[in-house]
């Protein structure tokens, strides 16, 4: 456009410097969207994966949750069918001195 207007090498120069420009920022352009369309696919590969070992651990987490619920009602159980009988205290015993 600037070496239509004004016939010179230096228009003529500038004019493919700014031609350049543009293919050189068309192809900068392109080689974004490309890589940005892969690091998309990426980050929502990434994301499902993150969600399934979440998902997984939830489970796992449910499932010892409900041994552990189980373990303390049959220890409760356990406690509650075998009544605590007084023991005969073990150690040393002292005199009340009413032996001397």
């Amino acid at each position: 456009m600037l070496s239509s207007v004004l016939h010179s090498e230096t228009a003529i120069d500038i004019n493919r410097k700014i031609m350049r420009a543009f293919v050189e920022l068309r192809r900068f352009v392109g080689m974004v969207s490309t890589d940005y369309v892969e690091l998309k696919k990426e980050i929502t590969e990434v994301r499902n994966y993150i969600e399934e070992i979440l998902a997984d651990q939830n489970d796992i987490n449910e499932e010892h949750s409900a041994q552990l619920e189980a373990i303390s009602l049959a220890l409760v159980e356990l406690q509650s069918n075998h009544p605590q009988k007084e023991r005969r205290r073990i150690g040393f015993r002292q005199s009340d001195g009413t032996d001397q």
